[in-house]
């Protein structure tokens, strides 16, 4: 009796070492060229963000589902003209009409940089770390920026204070808390991870506007606070999130987003093949044509947009046939730069970048 307790302790002992916490890397995350596919759940009700902790197991198997996909392209941030200095990847979402985040991976850190055209004013620097490598269980990390800005009225065009006040302020601070809060199992609706790290960050953001009068001096007129909380779950050589979080005020999930994998499943009504997607010319000085397959007949969208995410053309909103497609039209009107041709739809989600020459 004696020998089968020590076995069964052995085996006890050897499963918790086989599903211990692990140690993220630079290398364990993405490079240029890399591109990975999710699914998404908005509609959520009664999901919790889960336990914090070790050797937690995050079952969203049964409470989270879909209401679109969507993918992720690491690209050369060199190619965007709102590059900030000191970027080195950029991350591309093809939801959301291209959201892009700008990256800084080295051996040591991980940061976000703010795009050089959403600088409103001088700041102490223009990034925040997310976090340090290597990164394990508990390891944490703050960091801010901070800048504002200062003048007449008249410098900030506006109009409407009293002639008493002189002088205007704006004051702006961004604070970065992460903490990776829990090590464990995640289980999704499409796959399952034995061990994966997950990553808590708090973003404080605050802003202030201060007037200025001879009399009073300065004082506070209007003042601003809010902050977002997200998790991310991170696996060893998954070059991306596997599950990420973003939450509500009170820290509900609003938004669940899960990896499905290197491809689409064959449910999804995709482009049928990567390279069945193509635009020619590209680069194109007069006139492109977008070219592709589906798999299925669906109810689709194509539109292209500039880096910052905004609408420039669109092209087709109804149903597009099974089999190959092909689209032309005139880039009258448009401005030399990058773009993104975006088709979206029933299960249809593709991004390809052109290049307009004049």
């Amino acid at each position: 009796m004696k020998k089968i307790t020590l076995t069964l302790l052995l085996i006890s002992i050897l499963t918790t070492l086989s599903v211990s916490q692990i140690t993220i890397n630079r290398s364990d995350l993405g490079n240029i060229g890399d591109k990975f596919y999710f699914r998404t759940d908005t509609s959520l009700s009664g999901v919790s963000c889960g336990a914090r902790g070790s050797n937690v197991v995050w079952d969203f198997s049964s409470s989270v589902g879909v209401n679109y996909y969507d993918s992720t392209m690491f690209l050369d941030p060199i190619t965007f003209p709102n590059m900030p200095l000191g970027s080195n990847l950029v991350s591309v979402n093809s939801a959301n009409g291209g959201d892009t985040t700008f990256l800084e991976l080295s051996t040591n850190v991980y940061k976000i940089h703010i795009p050089v055209d959403q600088i409103p004013f001088p700041l102490s620097k223009t990034s925040l770390k997310v976090m340090g490598f290597p990164s394990s269980y508990l390891s944490a990390n703050v960091d801010s920026i901070k800048g504002g800005l200062a003048g007449t009225p008249a410098d900030f065009g506006i109009t409407g204070f009293p002639a008493i006040v002189d002088s205007v302020r704006i004051n702006m601070s961004f604070i970065a808390i992460s903490l990776i809060d829990g090590w464990g199992k995640l289980i999704t609706p499409m796959d399952q991870y034995a061990s994966v790290l997950r990553l808590r960050l708090v973003v404080n953001t605050n802003s202030r506007f201060d007037i200025h009068t001879i009399l009073t001096g300065w004082s506070m007129a209007q003042e601003d606070k809010t902050s977002d909380t997200s998790y991310t779950f991170l696996g060893q050589n998954s070059k991306t999130d596997l599950m990420s979080i973003n939450t509500d005020t009170l820290g509900n999930p609003v938004e669940i987003r899960y990896r499905v994998g290197a491809v689409y499943p064959a449910a999804i009504n995709e482009v049928s093949k990567e390279n069945s997607f193509t635009i020619f010319p590209n680069p194109a000085s007069d006139k492109l044509t977008i070219s592709f397959a589906l798999n299925l007949n669906a109810n689709a969208e194509i539109s292209l947009v500039d880096v910052t995410g905004k609408e420039v053309k669109h092209f087709e909103n109804g149903n597009l046939k099974s089999g190959e497609n092909r689209i032309s039209f005139s880039t009258d009107g448009l401005e030399k730069g990058i773009y993104f041709c975006q088709i979206k739809g029933e299960g249809i989600n593709a991004v390809k970048k052109v290049i307009i020459r004049k």
